[in-house]
């Protein structure tokens, strides 16, 4: 089978304007357009990312605006952003292909509405509104995207992947997701000049993120520090007739549930407190806790939810929540899953002072 996607990014590499020695061109400003639903606004990404890279050609590929954390080769559970197995067909960094793709995104405005709609950390907007600045939902959200590049396995690379034995193993009798690989680039949100700003003192960062307040009429910059993995691309596999299929990934069958992960180091009794806390107030949780890795873990606790229908059962979650977790936050991501389902992150172990 043709690498259909690496020959999309040599392509694209001709015809974004890379210069041989990897130098970005400016490209020519888009007019931007405006979304009122969150939801149109990230599809608008993935498509782009899709149309891109060739993955509108390729029927298996699904784009998801995602934070990405799990590295390529991870297989996760269908609707979910926790894995099945994070080692069994995992990638050689060597197999990773890359490549710059300065054109790949226009500028983007969207109706500002919640944070965490957007992708940004809910940590850094509740430390903005300590300092000052009140959002309000009539304010609009600029992103723009520089540094862009991919990251990805071809066509070739997945094939030997998933034949492997280790990887058929974790794959046999079940579908399953796997990481092809990511969209990157540094993001700076612009919120309109009508953001109130009443921060006496100036801060120039806050976790990852750099802050420019701005000045008189300047709005403000949220910008990452470095680029980020923020756009995922995975593809559907199940073993049929001892053979890796691959299919278009679709939403799970079922009704969703609530699951809990924890810090692998975590040995105190919060996430069982957790689940007896959403059991007392009438959730369905799902009895097994997830370990994952520190690495992977969220600094402050958090409800996710996939289905903008579930938003109001994961703010009851994260209310049943507050007292043991007082900053908890809530936060959707754009993953195909079943109505209902929730998950809650419980926050990373503190390493120990030295």
């Amino acid at each position: 089978m043709k690498s259909q996607l690496i020959a999309s990014i040599l392509l694209l590499q001709f015809i974004s304007g890379c210069t041989p020695n990897g130098v970005q061109t400016v490209d020519t400003p888009v007019p931007k357009t405006s979304y009122e639903n969150v939801d149109q606004f990230y599809q608008e990404i993935a498509n782009r990312v899709r149309s891109k890279t060739g993955a509108d050609k390729v029927p298996d590929i699904i784009v998801i605006p995602s934070e990405a954390v799990w590295p390529i080769g991870t297989v996760l559970r269908p609707g979910t952003t926790f894995p099945a197995d994070a080692t069994a067909c995992v990638v050689p960094s060597d197999k990773v292909l890359s490549a710059p793709t300065p054109n790949i995104f226009p500028d983007y405005s969207s109706t500002y509405k919640k944070s965490a709609d957007l992708g940004i950390d809910n940590e850094l907007i509740k430390k903005l509104i300590d300092a000052g600045v009140k959002f309000s939902d009539k304010d609009e959200v600029s992103l723009k995207v520089s540094n862009s590049a991919l990251e990805l396995i071809d066509d070739t690379t997945y094939s030997a992947l998933t034949n492997t034995s280790a990887c058929r193993t974790v794959l046999s009798g079940r579908e399953l997701w796997i990481v092809r690989g990511y969209a990157i680039g540094k993001r700076t949100f612009v919120f309109s000049s009508d953001v109130e700003k009443t921060a006496e003192g100036k801060i120039e960062k806050i976790g990852s993120f750099n802050i420019d307040f701005g000045s008189g009429n300047r709005a403000l910059k949220v910008t990452d520090d470095q680029p980020e993995k923020f756009v995922q691309i995975i593809s559907a596999v199940k073993i049929e007739q001892g053979i890796a299929m691959t299919s278009l990934p679709s939403t799970p069958l079922g009704t969703g549930r609530i699951y809990i992960q924890k810090d692998r180091q975590d040995t105190s009794s919060a996430s069982q407190n957790v689940l007896n806390n959403l059991r007392a107030a009438s959730f369905k949780v799902q009895s097994n806790i997830e370990s994952i890795d520190s690495s992977k873990m969220p600094r402050i606790a958090q409800v996710r939810f996939f289905n903008e229908s579930d938003r109001e059962q994961a703010q009851e979650a994260a209310s049943a929540l507050k007292s043991q977790f007082p900053d908890i936050s809530v936060i959707r991501l754009n993953i195909p899953s079943p109505m209902g389902q929730l998950e809650v992150w419980l926050p990373r172990v503190a390493k120990a002072s030295s």
